[in-house]
């Protein structure tokens, strides 16, 4: 949260942001227990937010298949978002997983079968600026994970923003697509830093599932344009 109040504040939007001050653990652990009811609370949060400030539109994170608490983001948001028929959910990209067999990511694109639906914004000089300095002082996490990868990447692709229509059910990996999360686990638990991996059938799934289909039992839910 400290980071992001930094990115904020380099933009003067500090003031205008809420936090609803949970600890990134807490996601963590909730998955490992399958903690239905903590998700579903976070979702009556979120929407207690969206109609303090009568947003009409709303972004979530993508669901990438990179880290399961990001993938978290579009569940959550259709699960606040239900039986409101006038509010938007669009989906931004961050680090998407390619399919396949190999570690292979795009930052901030959306995968090839949402291209077609997707905006994109161009930013200016001062915008990217902002936008860099955030990335390489505010945000020292991402750049202690992926400072090799981001180096990488030229300039002229961070100068652009994507956005696409939020989906209407659980994104699933292809059948050979290796997860990220779970090969990190997988090394983790054979060091003996964890107890328990969170995988993505027998924990994302099951939550993300439940989270949709209380959406879908409220009414029509948000407009996905």
């Amino acid at each position: 949260m400290q980071q992001t109040r930094e990115g904020l504040s380099g933009i003067g939007l500090l003031e205008r942001a809420t936090f609803l001050n949970h600890r990134e653990p807490e996601f963590y652990d909730a998955l490992l227990r399958s903690d239905e009811r903590f998700f579903a609370s976070i979702a009556e949060a979120v929407r207690a937010a969206v109609m303090h400030a009568g947003a009409k539109q709303i972004f979530c994170d993508a669901v990438e298949f990179y880290n399961p608490v990001h993938d978290l983001g579009l569940p959550i948001a259709h699960a606040a978002l239900k039986g409101e028929d006038d509010a938007a959910l669009f989906e931004l990209p961050l680090i998407f997983q390619n399919n396949g067999s190999d570690e292979s990511f795009v930052f901030q694109r959306p995968p090839q079968s949402r291209i077609a639906a997707s905006s994109n914004i161009s930013l200016s000089e001062e915008e990217f600026e902002a936008k860099a300095a955030a990335r390489d002082h505010a945000y020292t996490i991402l750049v202690q994970q992926l400072a090799p990868q981001l180096r990488k990447v030229p300039r002229e692709h961070w100068m652009n923003e994507y956005v696409f229509p939020a989906r209407e059910e659980v994104p699933r990996p292809a059948p050979d697509t290796r997860l990220r999360y779970e090969q990190r686990a997988a090394l983790l638990l054979e060091r003996g830093e964890i107890a328990e991996p969170i995988l993505y059938r027998e924990h994302y799934l099951p939550v993300a599932s439940a989270l949709f289909r209380s959406a879908e039992a409220s009414g029509a839910g948000a407009t996905i344009v």
